[in-house]
């Protein structure tokens, strides 16, 4: 009864919290992001999208790192909430869309990775970019941030 409804208000919070996702279908006029963001809650969030998450924000849901703030594409994920530890775990994002993605417009892409699974340092995956020319990167535990960590040291 009790742990039944504090997971409930728990839940609660937590789903409708606000994150905010790349609108791919209009234009910015900043330099540091040229697609324009919109507020989404937690519990709206599909698969597919671009979500931004800034320093010291909880995740909102398993997502890959196609960019990051640091210049060579490093974040730090604090795992507290999930696994215990105060260790930041160094995490990467994937060095093509890092690197030679400037607008979310201009990237086609499929992903295919592993389904959900209890084990926090087990992922594999496979990104296919589509454009200008096929290209496929193999995905690890160290370019995903999961839900419930909280983003360190970079500013998004």
């Amino acid at each position: 009864g009790v742990e039944d409804y504090k997971k409930a208000v728990y839940d609660n919070l937590y789903n409708n919290s606000v994150t905010q996702i790349i609108n791919t279908n209009s234009v910015s006029k900043s330099s540091e992001f040229p697609e324009t963001l919109k507020d989404i809650n937690w519990k709206d969030i599909q698969v597919g999208n671009i979500i931004r998450v800034k320093k010291n924000e909880i995740i909102p849901a398993d997502i890959i790192i196609l960019k990051s703030s640091s210049l060579n594409g490093y974040c730090y994920l604090e795992t507290t909430n999930l696994d215990g530890e105060s260790a930041l775990k160094v995490k990467e994002a994937v060095g093509t869309t890092h690197l030679h993605v400037k607008s979310y417009n201009d990237l086609s892409a499929h992903m295919s990775i592993d389904p959900p699974n209890k084990d926090l340092y087990f992922f594999e995956g496979k990104m296919v970019i589509e454009n200008p020319i096929e290209k496929k990167i193999f995905l690890g535990v160290e370019n995903i941030l999961l839900r419930s960590g909280t983003l360190k040291n970079v500013d998004w």
